[in-house]
């Protein structure tokens, strides 16, 4: 709940202490099962939306049409990640012996069955104001980074750890609102924010003003640049393999 924990650390520390470490993994399900198909989807889609925007004669995208490609690829994951971040929401924000739901699959059922569809899709319009322009941005200043670190390199190395990094952090600088509210959404029964933003927008700047929009972003951030560089570095790295040992597929 807002303003349980100080800071990052003192939410670490007070978690800890009454759930004990594993703890800290509550959810964890949901994005493990996820992660996978959705960077691959993600990748491929951004790749598609280029493919679609860009000319026959282009060899270069502009930056609008990267935004674009990047904007297509957070509508194609939307069906995935909101059902997926509802879930998780739900099952982080349990405390204690007696809980609601034992795990992924128990709550998906669960909520399926108290609400119906529009329960597993709590928090669209915040997750759509989030996913949307971060994704087109996480996917622009991946390849601006890309194409300034390489302009005199021979051949590429490390160049994908620093732009995934960077890519990672500014997408989630612009997405910080709209995850604080979609969570806030998201993590609420059904009917609590019956507007959706609209409602949950108001009442976070009465009780914590603009701040409030913002909160958890240090974690985030330390979070956003390691699994980002991981995830570009194992992209770039993985196709370089392909193209050399299995030039045909």
């Amino acid at each position: 709940m807002p303003g349980t924990y100080k800071n990052t650390l003192d939410a670490a520390r007070c978690i800890i202490s009454k759930e004990g470490f594993c703890s800290l993994y509550k959810g964890m399900l949901a994005p493990l099962i996820t992660a996978a198909p959705l960077s691959a989807i993600s990748i491929c889609t951004y790749h598609s939306g280029k493919n679609l925007i860009m000319k026959p004669e282009q060899s270069k995208a502009t930056n609008g049409q990267l935004m674009f490609a990047g904007i297509f690829s957070g509508i194609c994951i939307s069906p995935i990640t909101i059902p997926a971040e509802r879930i998780k929401c739900l099952l982080q924000i349990q405390v204690g012996g007696k809980r609601k739901y034992k795990g992924f699959l128990d709550c998906g059922v669960k909520l399926l069955k108290e609400g119906g569809i529009p329960n597993i899709f709590v928090g669209t319009g915040a997750s759509l104001l989030r996913d949307l322009p971060a994704t087109g941005v996480y996917f622009l200043t991946y390849e601006w980074t890309m194409e300034f670190l390489l302009r005199n390199a021979t051949k590429m190395t490390w160049e994908p750890i620093i732009a995934g990094g960077l890519a990672g952090i500014a997408s989630w600088a612009i997405a910080m609102p709209a995850d604080v509210m979609k969570s806030q959404i998201q993590s609420s029964p059904l009917g609590t924010y019956p507007k959706g933003m609209r409602s949950a927008f108001p009442l976070i700047l009465r009780k914590e003003g603009w701040f409030g929009l913002f909160r958890g972003t240090v974690p985030v951030l330390i979070r956003a640049f390691p699994t980002n560089a991981a995830c570009f570095y194992g992209l770039e790295m993985g196709l370089k393999f392909l193209n050399k040992h299995f030039p045909w597929l």
